[in-house]
Formats: structure tokens, sequence, C-alpha cells
């Protein structure tokens, strides 16, 4: 996770990123970006990409009963590892073995992280609350 940039620039190998390290389609044509509107791209962004296939991998693991911040801590993990670094970790392994407590103390890391690298603390909850509303609309299909 990259913190926030309004305008193009160059990350440290080399690609066209703007507002949170966005780098694909979604930034086509930008030149400058609102912090506001580099929140909903990246809250859309991880939405659309990573939230089904990290609940399929969740379920995968026969685990019926979590948490919505529970699934928000693997998108967050598999946006900024990968999927298949998701799929094979010790967090997804220790959560489907039932250890709770390692989640919470990992994803109360993973909202300091996101302040640390420049999200400010209400930008941290909106992303959140976003991605809340988009999964629960996901999960009522």
């Amino acid at each position: 996770m990259e913190g926030f940039a309004p305008s193009i620039y160059k990350d440290v190998v080399g690609v066209k990123s703007i507002g949170y390290g966005l780098t694909g389609k979604e930034i086509e044509g930008l030149n400058d970006i609102s912090e506001e509107k580099a929140t909903q791209l990246l809250t859309k962004y991880v939405n659309d990409k990573y939230f089904s296939k990290v609940l399929s991998i969740i379920k995968s693991k026969r685990v019926s009963k979590f948490l919505q911040r529970e699934v928000d801590v693997f998108d967050w993990f598999a946006y900024n590892l990968g999927i298949g670094a998701f799929q094979s970790s010790t967090l997804l392994k220790k959560y489907a073995k039932g250890m709770i407590a390692f989640l919470v103390i990992i994803s109360s890391q993973i909202y300091l992280l996101l302040i640390r690298k420049g999200l400010h603390l209400e930008n941290v909850l909106i992303i959140i609350m976003d991605m809340e509303q988009s999964h629960i609309k996901y999960l009522l299909k």
C-alpha cells in the first residue's frame, strides 16, 4: 500500500501510478485526482478484483461463520500481496483453524499500516464502510 499522491508518478519499479498506488485502466486519462476520488477508486478496485475470490477461498477452507471485518482484512492482504499469497498464507491457515485472536492482532496492524502509509483515519474508515456495504449487497444476491 502506498501513500496518497494527487498527481501521476512512477512507482519504484517505474509503473505509472496515481492516488493510492492505482495503476490500471481506472487511471487512464487522469493527470491528477482528489483524495476522495482516489479513495472511491481504490474501494471499487479492491471490491471488484478481490472480494469474491477471497470469499470463495475462505469458504473453501470450510469456514462458514465469518465476520465482515475478517473478510475486509483478507481483502487488504490479497490487495497488497496477491490472491496466491493469501491462499497459501499462515494467516488463512490459522484463521481456518479457529485462531481468531491471531486475526484480530493482524487486522489492527493492517489498519495501523494503512494510516502510516498515508491514509488518514477517516479515509481508512470510509474505505472499510464502503467495502462492507458492497460486501453486504454481494452476500444478499
